[in-house]
């Protein structure tokens, strides 16, 4: 990509415009961004589940099992494309570590409600709770992180990191270790709400 992670100091790169929001059905779709906020729709929808405090635990199990994989799967294959190329750049480095950090917290969280069987409150509040760093998170990416990113790389760029991010995506849908999911635009037309 162009300016990587250096000890020395380097010039500062020209501010470039950021992109317009490609329009559905056109080249800009498989951009990086384009994808992550595509892929960000069912998230949103399960978080705003999870988070409802009026929806009983025996619904909103079997929606923190979609929301497991649906978050492990895009996780994943953000963290192996985006935030490989975030890392290397001086003006991302800290954010792309950030972003990993946040899912290692979320996948931490994951695992802890997947052990609780007899707390029911306690499965509640980590549910919430984990609800809320991601949306914390998503809202980060969405309204911050993807500023820089059109910033640091142009459209070719992100459109190599969006193939890149297709291609984890699809070997976590793929792969016998990976978690069982529908194509994330599939359950997006489909909703979670109760």
């Amino acid at each position: 990509m162009k300016k990587k992670k250096s000890v020395a100091k380097s010039k500062p790169k020209p501010k470039m415009k950021a992109s317009p929001k490609p329009k559905k059905g056109t080249a800009g779709t498989d951009d990086i961004i384009s994808l992550i906020l595509r892929d960000h729709e069912p998230i949103k929808k399960l978080i705003k589940s999870l988070s409802d405090i009026e929806i009983e635990i025996e619904k909103k199990r079997p929606l923190f099992l979609q929301f497991e994989k649906v978050l492990t799967q895009h996780a994943k294959a953000e963290e192996e494309s985006l935030y490989v190329h975030m890392k290397e750049e001086d003006d991302l480095c800290i954010e792309g570590l950030e972003g990993d950090t946040e899912h290692a917290i979320a996948e931490q969280l994951m695992a802890e409600i997947g052990e609780i069987k007899n707390d029911d409150d306690l499965w509640m509040a980590k549910v919430k709770v984990l609800a809320e760093i991601v949306d914390h998170h998503v809202k980060e990416e969405e309204g911050e992180i993807f500023k820089q990113v059109r910033k640091e790389f142009d459209q070719s760029e992100r459109i190599e990191i969006g193939k890149e991010y297709v291609q984890q995506f699809n070997m976590y849908s793929e792969s016998e270790n990976a978690p069982k999911v529908r194509p994330l635009i599939e359950i997006s037309r489909q909703g979670f709400y109760v």
